[in-house]
């Protein structure tokens, strides 16, 4: 079990790993990513509805964000 702080630290962990935070095109950050994750999680909802309902601005990211929670899952 991870406290806030842990969570979103592993998640930048991970989005270093996949060389998500040197795009050319600003990925979003620790927390909204972590945010993302949750809020999907907790509505049990597909990620797409998530980005499309809830983080529009983010929605061009999809396949990474896939990615960068496999990868947090593995890791937690």
């Amino acid at each position: 079990m991870l406290d806030r702080g842990d969570a979103a630290d592993l998640m930048d962990v991970a989005r270093h790993e996949r060389g998500l935070s040197r795009s050319e095109k600003r990925f979003p950050r620790k927390d909204t990513c972590l945010a993302i994750y949750s809020h999907r999680v907790n509505t049990q909802r597909p990620l797409a509805h998530t980005l499309e309902a809830v983080f529009p601005w983010c929605a061009e990211w999809e396949a990474e964000l896939k990615d960068l929670f496999r990868c947090f899952t593995d890791k937690k």
